[in-house]
């Protein structure tokens, strides 16, 4: 599985029940063009873990299929195993300073600025 499926797969998965995503909103989730996600969605549905149905408005809807959801439930539940086994080594005081530090990364990365406002006194 490479990573561009992993996450094709992982955002289907993520918007719940259905499992269904329009091929637009899978293209804004994933921040690609629609290009890629076309890409993609040719090699998971050769794999059997997508469908492509035709909606009104000439739009298509991607469904993960059983397999689909199989498939990115198992990596998911070995990705978050390894990182278990990565942080098992740290105090509860350590992963929570560690969290803090993320959050401050991904929030510097949501929102570009000077650096020491992500990573600068606590907020």
């Amino acid at each position: 599985m490479d990573p561009a499926l992993l996450d094709l797969l992982g955002t289907l998965r993520r918007a719940g029940e259905p499992y269904a995503l329009s091929t637009r909103e899978l293209a804004e989730h994933t921040l690609v063009t629609p290009a890629a996600i076309s890409q993609r969605l040719t090699r998971a549905e050769q794999q059997g873990w997508v469908v492509r149905e035709p909606a009104p408005q000439r739009r298509v809807i991607v469904r993960l299929t059983g397999a689909g959801r199989q498939i990115i439930d198992d990596i998911a539940g070995r990705i978050f195993d390894r990182e278990n086994e990565l942080l098992a080594g740290l105090s509860p005081e350590q992963r929570a300073a560690l969290a803090a530090n993320l959050e401050r990364l991904v929030l510097a990365v949501a929102d570009p600025g000077p650096i020491d406002a992500a990573f600068g006194p606590e907020r």
